[in-house]
């Protein structure tokens, strides 16, 4: 499965992207694909806070949403954090 992240905002205000592919099991992927096509709730105007753009490209399509730091779910929030630890690993 491929993945784009974009996360805007915050204090610094510098956008991080990232792109890539991962080999994940057919539950995960279904479980971060459910999770992505669930509506957030109201977006809420957090001050400093971040917004995230993620998209998963699957045999089925793109897959896109749009969240912020209130209303991420947390299968995402996870997915989110294990590939920054990723690409910040030496």
């Amino acid at each position: 499965m491929e993945y784009k992240i974009k996360i805007e905002g915050g204090f610094r205000g510098l956008p991080e992207v990232y792109i890539g592919e991962t080999d994940l099991s057919p539950q995960e992927q279904e479980e971060l694909i459910a999770a992505l096509q669930n509506p957030p709730e109201k977006n809420h105007n957090v001050r400093d806070g971040f917004s995230y753009l993620i998209s998963f490209i699957t045999d089925n399509g793109l897959h896109t949403n749009t969240y912020d730091d209130t209303n991420m779910p947390a299968q995402l929030r996870k997915f989110i954090q294990k590939v920054k630890d990723s690409q910040n690993s030496p």
